[in-house]
């Protein structure tokens, strides 16, 4: 998206008075570990992006970004490579005026506010277009530029009417529902506009405004709930804040395009860190947009032409099979520090998977182990050329790794920085001392791990 306006039209005016300024905003989930650690720079997406806008991601991992030069939808996997684009230079149903924001529903339907057509538009993942939303205008239902759009729970949709100073809610069908706000800078007032939008899994509202410098919260019905932030460099503090994204766990990420970083705060507007603020080839100039996918943030870096990408993944380094702990460390007993999967994540290498197992507690002195991968919770297929057997000792992890069949490795790759547990494996527990009190066998446990990419 870009800076604000002051009138009808009021980006317009300072978008070529700051030479290109501002773009933004998001959706979506985080990764519960490394709560208070910034991601590291994985790689950049640059392949034939040009002023990279706004983005969502669908549950695939594919990339939608709005482009307002070229008043298109531009579709690229979660790597980078085009797949289309739809839209064009109209005002024509399923053309496009300066689209500012996206968003995007659990069908994978694509939202976008088509900002100098006074609109939202909605578009299938292929791009056919399957409802127009709103008309220029004051009256409920109609927009004056409005700047972004967000999915909330049961489907509704909530737009940031920029020019009117308020916020619009509408049903997942489409019908105008309710609306807040007016022209201010008091609790649930917008000075001169409104600008990105986002929804927790609450179902509150969180906007940014980029003249007040501020981030304000509402509940689905439009209750003000709270606000922080100021015109700054420091911790919490913005300068024309744009993008916003939450996680699973309602964390907001905003990204602070004149201070060319992302910050990360909770549901309640404690600063948690931030990241970018860095020249070079892993730095950010100008973000705007921002999506997270698994353990992946995905940043529109405008200016830079390019989505960067920021994650936890460390390399695989896989230290004594047997042991993976360093027990004559005092300060990592465990053995957390290790870089290697974390129990109840996987890593896939593209043919190996990786995964920490352990023995329970009450298993003493030790107990053998058989894992597998399976293509069902309980049960199913092998997915592994063969079962892994450990002699494990009790309540310490273990690293066991998998060569997954060729037939299968493509299905274990689309699970890869999902947002929900997907690899099922089997584990058979055999001990000297404690049976299966019914079988008097081995036990069997089920365990489902997310998976996440080890390369990049």
């Amino acid at each position: 998206m870009t800076q604000q306006m002051t009138l009808k039209r009021p980006r317009i005016a300072v978008f070529v008075a700051s030479v290109l300024a501002m773009l933004a905003a998001a959706i979506a989930f985080a990764p519960q570990a490394n709560a208070d650690t910034p991601p590291q720079h994985v790689k950049s997406l640059t392949n034939g992006m040009s002023f990279t806008d706004d983005s969502v991601m669908d549950s695939n991992g594919n990339i939608y970004l709005v482009n307002i030069p070229n008043d298109n939808v531009q579709k690229y996997t979660k790597d980078g490579v085009f797949i289309k684009s739809w839209g064009g230079p109209g005002a024509a149903a399923g053309k496009l005026d300066r689209p500012e924001g996206i968003g995007i529903d659990k069908q994978d339907n694509v939202y976008v506010a088509d900002s100098s057509n006074d609109r939202i538009q909605k578009f299938s993942a292929d791009g056919a277009l399957l409802k127009v939303i709103g008309a220029p205008g004051s009256g409920n239902g109609k927009f004056s530029y409005p700047t972004d759009v967000a999915i909330g729970t049961g489907g509704a949709i909530y737009v940031s009417d920029s020019g009117n100073d308020r916020i619009q809610k509408f049903s997942a069908a489409g019908t105008y529902v309710s609306k807040w706000g007016s022209n201010g800078s008091g609790n649930g007032q917008f000075n001169n506009g409104t600008f990105g939008i986002a929804t927790d899994p609450a179902g509150n509202v969180f906007v940014s405004e980029i003249i007040n410098d501020r981030i304000q919260k509402f509940s689905g019905t439009g209750t003000f709930l709270a606000k922080w932030g100021n015109k700054g460099t420091d911790a919490g503090e913005f300068n024309n804040p744009e993008g916003l994204a939450t996680d699973s766990e309602g964390s907001l990420y905003v990204t602070d395009p004149n201070n060319d970083r992302v910050q990360k705060f909770t549901n309640n507007g404690q600063f948690v860190y931030e990241f970018g603020d860095v020249e070079g080839p892993t730095g950010l100039h100008h973000p705007t947009g921002i999506s997270i996918f698994g353990d992946r943030f995905y940043v529109s870096d405008t200016f830079n032409h390019r989505i960067q990408v920021y994650g936890f993944d460390l390399p695989i380094v896989i230290p004594d099979p047997q042991d993976p702990q360093d027990p004559q460390n005092p300060q990592d007993p465990q053995g957390e520090a290790d870089p290697v999967p974390a129990p109840g994540e996987a890593q896939f290498d593209g043919k190996n998977l990786h995964i920490r197992l352990k023995c329970p507690a009450r298993f003493q002195p030790s107990c053998h182990t058989s894992a597998m991968p399976m293509t069902k919770k309980h049960g199913g297929k092998p997915m592994a050329a063969k079962a892994e057997r450990k002699k494990l000792a009790p309540s310490r992890w273990t690293v066991v790794s998998f060569v997954i069949k060729p037939k299968y490795r493509a299905k274990v790759e689309k699970m890869t920085d999902r947002n929900v547990k997907l690899l099922n494996v089997t584990q058979t527990i055999k001990s000297k001392k404690i049976r299966n009190r019914k079988s008097n066998g081995p036990s069997k446990v089920f365990h489902t791990y997310r998976v996440r990419s080890a390369g990049n």
